[in-house]
């Protein structure tokens, strides 16, 4: 069986945490990238993830270590035609920059433009979380993926997505015991949830970054 490490972008360090709540989303969010890695892998491969908080700290531990099978997943914030510049961006930063060695680079997988991406490509699993967490359902007549914001455009190229989430759920959705009260939109509070409710199968038909990373993995398990 192959071990493959993943540092993701999001969470916080334990260490450097007292705040209880924030400790335990982590690892909530911990959990939900590791059942879409694991299922979407398969029991081949034996899987860690690794909150690393911002992408920058991320970066800095995954540029410095050796592991080979030691991949980064991290937010694009650009178009997916641009991913060149991310690096760049890294290694000019002036007092402190980040130089990802060539041979790395392929392990360095992003979400593009930024993990929500993942969730506005698949409304349904939107749907789903509110039936779960048994909000009101605000405007009943339409459909989440018809909202104008995500209707008909390419997901992969809408800016900020995470704001665009964000609208979509506070449009949508009203706490179940008071219908004035909107449900807001937590990186980390909210973000666990609604990535468990996504289809990975699907998500890897749609995601060419997820499709890379798949590709990846299976040829670690093939030299095996």
């Amino acid at each position: 069986m192959v071990n493959i490490s993943i540092m993701i972008e999001g969470g916080a360090i334990n260490s450097n945490v007292d705040d209880a709540a924030t400790v335990e989303n982590t690892a909530s969010l911990r959990q939900s990238f590791y059942r879409i890695f694991s299922e979407l892998l398969g029991s081949e491969v034996n899987i860690s993830v690794l909150p690393e908080a911002g992408y920058r700290n991320a970066a800095r531990i995954f540029s410095k270590s050796s592991g080979d099978n030691l991949c980064l997943f991290v937010d694009l914030d650009d178009k997916k035609q641009n991913i060149a510049n991310w690096f760049d961006k890294l290694e000019k930063t002036e007092n402190n920059p980040i130089i990802i060695p060539t041979d790395s680079k392929e392990k360095v997988f992003f979400m593009v433009q930024e993990m929500e991406a993942w969730i506005l490509k698949q409304p349904e699993a939107i749907e789903q979380w509110g039936m779960k967490n048994r909000y009101q359902r605000a405007h009943s007549e339409e459909l989440v993926a018809s909202h104008n914001s995500i209707n008909g455009k390419n997901i992969e190229d809408i800016t900020k997505p995470s704001e665009k989430l964000k609208t979509i759920i506070q449009y949508f959705f009203r706490k179940e015991t008071d219908y004035s009260k909107k449900i807001k939109y937590g990186k980390l509070k909210t973000a666990p949830e609604l990535l468990d409710c996504l289809d990975v199968i699907k998500l890897k038909n749609n995601d060419f970054e997820i499709e890379r990373f798949y590709n990846y993995a299976m040829n670690k398990t093939h030299k095996q």
